[in-house]
């Protein structure tokens, strides 16, 4: 489950007026399924999207959810994985050796569905949050949330102890140049992953094949590309001529990854057709895609996306 899909089942749920509960991990020792900074969404059937476990501790995460959101009382409750004899169900005997903080604040029509109405609010937008937390004290709360780029309000938001921050960034932007029946592959492997996917095409026929149909946006290349706020790049038109001028127009972009299909003749032959500069230069990736041995269209399209992953996502 991924934040896009978090934020949407969120926006669902909210317009049914259930009651709700965001669950955050805001502490990690050792080896975990997820490190801090990772979501869940629960309501008070137990239901749930997002996993913080892997499944393990779930169930007893939805029993605390249900406390949480009858009492309207934020919790934060702390898992210890690690194998011991004396506790084969919440020590939990995984053998993980580690252990997990996470906090639960109820979310319903009684306090807005704040602060998670603020969050979506901000990601509708393409607006990367911050959301302070207070961890460390007996009555831990929900400090307010404010735009990444809004340091005097983060500033003003003021507690007894130091905030834990959770940054949370809008989906990745990804621009794939060329609707052929490689990059197909490609975009549904970007869409699970909850990126926001535009494909571009000289030839609008091929942008109408269903394999596109669920594209965030199509756009004929032959009219000005949407540069701006893009995330990644993929040229994969399979046309010198025109990925000479994909590769000309991102090179006035601020996209920091640029992945170009082809070998890397073709690639220093298209670099210098533009007399690309060491900025460019430093961009594009080619051949695109991590060196797994990828050989077909889907295993190729798994290596785009990792690198991509890797490159913008990555810390």
């Amino acid at each position: 489950m991924n934040l896009r899909q978090l934020i949407t089942h969120f926006e669902q749920w909210r317009s049914q007026r259930r009651r709700l509960a965001l669950a955050i991990v805001v502490a990690t020792t050792g080896s975990t399924y997820t490190k801090p900074d990772a979501l869940m969404l629960l309501d008070e059937e137990g239901q749930y999207c997002g996993l913080l476990s892997g499944g393990c501790l779930e169930p007893d995460l939805a029993a605390h959810a249900a406390e949480v959101i009858a009492t309207a009382t934020v919790k934060v409750v702390r898992y210890d994985m690690s194998e011991r004899d004396d506790d084969e169900l919440w020590g939990l005997g995984l053998g993980c050796d580690g252990t997990m903080s996470i906090m639960i604040l109820p979310l319903s029509e009684d306090n807005d569905y704040q602060p998670l109405a603020r969050v979506a609010q901000l990601l509708s937008s393409q607006q990367a949050c911050r959301l302070l937390l207070d961890v460390s004290s007996t009555r831990p709360a929900w400090v307010g949330v404010a735009s990444d780029d809004d340091d005097e309000a983060v500033a003003n938001m003021h507690t007894p102890h130091e905030p834990y921050t959770v940054t949370i960034a809008p989906p990745l932007r990804l621009l794939v140049l060329g609707a052929g029946r490689d990059a197909a592959p490609v975009v549904a492997a970007a869409q699970r992953l909850g990126w926001h996917v535009t494909v571009a095409d000289h030839r609008p026929v091929f942008l109408q094949q269903s394999a596109f149909q669920q594209a965030d946006c199509r756009i004929d290349s032959n009219e000005p590309l949407p540069l701006d706020n893009i995330d990644a790049a993929v040229v994969m038109s399979h046309h010198l001529g025109r990925d000479r001028l994909y590769l000309r127009a991102l090179a006035n972009s601020s996209a920091p990854y640029i992945g170009l299909l082809g070998p890397p003749a073709r690639r220093e032959r298209l670099l210098a057709d533009i007399d690309a500069d060491d900025d460019l230069r430093n961009r594009v990736r080619g051949p695109v895609g991590l060196d797994i041995g990828a050989r077909d269209p889907e295993s190729i399209a798994v290596s785009i996306v990792a690198e991509i992953y890797r490159d913008c996502l990555g810390s």
